[in-house]
C-alpha cells in the first residue's frame, strides 16, 4: 500500500505541469490588470483512447468555446488521460491496444 506521501507525490511524466505553469504566466502577462482577468479551466479528456483519434481532440475545441462564450471562463491546456490497462482489456478484449501505445498516440496528437 501506497504511503499519503507516495500517493500525493507528482510525477511530471504522467502529468506534465510545465504547460500549465506556462500558460498561466502567459495568460497573466497577456492580463495584467486582475480585473481583465477570467476564470481559469484545466480541461481533461478522458477515456480507453483505443486508439485517440480527431474528436478526441476537437471535444477540447468545443468545450473551450462553450466556457469561453456562455460561461467566461477561458481554458488554459487540455490533457488527454487514457483510461488503464485494466478497464480497456475487459471492454475491448483483443482489440485493446496495451497503454504504452495509447499513451504515445495521445503525446503525438496533443503535439
Amino acid at each position: 500500500m501506497l504511503s499519503e506521501e507516495e500517493a500525493t507525490r507528482h510525477d511530471e511524466r504522467q502529468t506534465p505541469f510545465e504547460p500549465l505553469r506556462k500558460a498561466i504566466a502567459e495568460y497573466k502577462e497577456a492580463h495584467p490588470d486582475e480585473g481583465s482577468r477570467k476564470k481559469l479551466a484545466v480541461l481533461i479528456g478522458t477515456g480507453s483512447m483505443n486508439p485517440v483519434h480527431r474528436m478526441h481532440l476537437t471535444m477540447f475545441d468545443i468545450a473551450a468555446s462553450y466556457l469561453e462564450r456562455h460561461a467566461n471562463i477561458h481554458a488554459l491546456v487540455a490533457y488527454l488521460s487514457p483510461s488503464c490497462d485494466d478497464y480497456v482489456n475487459h471492454k475491448l478484449g483483443t482489440d485493446a491496444i496495451p497503454s504504452i501505445h495509447r499513451l504515445e498516440m495521445c503525446r503525438l496528437a496533443a503535439e
